[in-house]
């Protein structure tokens, strides 16, 4: 593996493209904690340990995996120094609140940093982010007791959490959930039930592990409406004293990768636990730091596509076959001198640079609506987009990188196949990217009658036309007519589209809106690059005339998937609707 952490493309996207800092500092962030100074030198030492502690462990992590026996889970000894590292540098309370021992830095700098670390070691970081987000919950809906004992120690990583939400029956379909909830006194309660897919139910990272689960009271509402959130620890701390609780780790799947990221079938046999939050408000409690997660399951997504880059840039640079017929070349030539080579990077680099640039954009805007703690319209669209785009697209570029190392990309030693099996997960994780088209297209825009997706449209289309530079004119042209026929097309489904053509037509027109938005970034970035070469035409050249090339790579060889996807929602869900109907679907096994 060859990652070299891309902290300048980081500190352009950051400081020049969305001049976060001015924007944090506007909407009354911190001066402290918002210096371009201090920002830039926690990117560095966050890629500093992401090239020299995380990544060298990531190998043998999925070769050694983890490993299961008589309830306890064992990772490698490399995991458990290096998740120490991530505690006690900080890192794991980074968005934290200082009155707990956070650092309070905002989201848009959190992006970045976890993008560095799932990029370079997946299955261990999975562990971190969900103990930053289980902390974000607890900051804002546990009890005083509870954020005083937990919080201190989920940042300094000296215990872990975990979201225990769907069990086998139920799936997605959290309105199943059979986990029960019995009062034994004020705000504790007994938790009985048995989930499934627990990322970091048991380990030996830490000594203890606190788990989220949801539950159900009896008489409770059906449905999600009736479920409360419960916070149960592994171990209670009694008279400085470990005490077990009733919390078993029955098995861990055997996975197609992230190895060593345990993942853990949980049993609760009326274990005690905490309230958080009100009854029957558990799932909206929860969503609270879901969509953290969600935008942290499209960083994996994003980081394995740049890890996959930077071995395939790597590889190709120095890889000698063949010959290049343009230059009649008489002896092997470096293979990133063919035009298909060349095709693919710059593919994988148009995506990663974008899918950056929108995770920024995203967290950014979380950070606006929490210091101003109004709630922001957008953030209803970009979450389901960024969670299935960036690992729609994640997963491709890792496909990609593959297929520049040919056979090479196939085989462990390089660690692209290795890149490949650990995005593939991201796409079903945190809700299937199925269920995220859905949720956008039917919750989020045809329930909110388009409001707050033609808000946004807006808002992009105000910011494109003061782009300056002439070079930058042809693309606005494309862009502003994909978002006049995103307009036409969203006003028609809201009217006429039947709830068969929204489910079958979902994901492709989750797909028209990342085109768009990844359109509307590389605007962004080319007139920000082109700006800064006209006042400073010695810095940076390479860098910046770099990224007007990637932005005509972009609009001329990945925009025009585009009007293919806008030709899919012309039809109609007829083939949808009569495929696999009960009577078509026993003809066909029989024959």
């Amino acid at each position: 593996m060859n990652y070299k952490a891309p902290v300048d493309d980081m500190r352009f996207i950051l400081m020049d493209v969305w001049e976060a800092t001015v924007q944090l500092k506007q909407y009354g962030f911190p001066e402290d904690i918002t210096d371009n100074t201090l920002l830039c030198s926690i990117l560095e030492e966050a890629a500093r340990l992401a090239e020299q502690v995380l990544l060298p462990i990531n190998h043998t992590g999925d070769e050694q995996g983890a490993i299961w026996a008589d309830g306890k889970v064992t990772l490698p000894t490399s995991f458990k120094t290096a998740y120490h590292l991530l505690g006690q540098g900080g890192w794991i309370g980074l968005m934290g609140d200082e009155t707990y021992g956070g650092m309070q830095m905002p989201k848009v700098l959190s992006v970045l940093v976890e993008e560095m670390f799932f990029a370079s070691n997946t299955a261990l970081s999975m562990y971190a982010v969900l103990t930053m987000g289980a902390a974000y919950l607890l900051e804002r809906y546990a009890s005083d007791y509870l954020k005083q004992t937990y919080l201190p120690a989920l940042y300094d990583g000296s215990i872990t959490a975990t979201m225990c939400l769907t069990e086998a029956h139920a799936g997605s379909d959290l309105g199943l959930i059979h986990t029960k909830a019995i009062p034994i006194s004020h705000d504790i309660y007994a938790i009985s039930g048995e989930k499934i897919f627990i990322t970091g139910g048991e380990h030996n990272l830490t000594d203890n592990i606190i788990h989220l689960v949801l539950a159900r009271l009896k008489g409770a509402p059906k449905g999600t409406q009736g479920l409360s959130l419960f916070l149960v620890p592994k171990f209670f701390n009694r008279k400085s004293k470990l005490i077990k609780n009733h919390v078993t780790c029955a098995s861990i799947e055997k996975k197609m990768g992230i190895k060593a990221s345990s993942t853990c079938v949980m049993v609760f046999d009326a274990a005690e636990g905490y309230l958080i939050g009100s009854l029957n408000q558990g799932l909206k409690t929860m969503f609270s730091m879901m969509n953290y997660e969600r935008l942290s399951i499209a960083l994996q997504g994003l980081g394995l596509g740049v890890a996959s880059y930077h071995t395939a840039l790597s590889y190709a640079q120095t890889r000698q076959q063949g010959h290049n017929t343009h230059r009649n070349s008489p002896s092997p030539v470096s293979i990133i001198e063919h035009g298909d080579v060349k095709r693919m990077l710059l593919t994988m680099k148009a995506f990663n640079e974008a899918g950056r640039a929108l995770a920024c954009y995203t967290a950014l805007s979380l950070d606006i609506e929490k210091i101003t703690n109004q709630t922001m319209s957008r953030i209803s669209i970009l979450i389901p987009l960024v969670k299935a785009f960036l690992t729609d697209i994640g997963f491709e570029v890792t496909v990609l990188g593959q297929q520049v190392l040919g056979g090479h990309g196939y085989i462990s030693e390089w660690g692209q196949e290795q890149h490949v099996r650990d995005a593939r997960i991201a796409q079903i994780y945190e809700g299937t990217n199925g269920i995220q088209g859905i949720d956008l297209l039917s919750r989020k825009i045809i329930g909110d009658q388009g409001n707050s997706l033609f808000e946004w449209i807006d808002h992009m289309h105000c910011d494109v036309m003061q782009s300056s530079h002439s070079k930058c004119l042809p693309w606005i042209t494309q862009w502003n007519l994909s978002i006049t026929e995103l307009k036409k097309r969203t006003t028609d489904c809201i009217q006429t589209a039947t709830s068969h053509w929204v489910n079958g037509h979902a994901c492709t027109y989750l797909q028209v809106i990342g085109y768009i938005a990844y359109g509307y970034m590389w605007i962004k970035m080319a007139n920000t690059a082109s700006k800064k070469l006209a006042m400073n035409p010695e810095e940076d050249v390479v860098f910046l005339k770099d990224k007007l090339n990637t932005a005509q790579f972009y609009f001329e060889s990945i925009w025009p998937r585009l009007y293919g996807l806008f030709s899919i929602l012309e039809q109609s869900s007829h083939q949808v609707l009569e495929a696999y109907q009960p009577d078509t679907l026993n003809q066909s096994m029989s024959q």
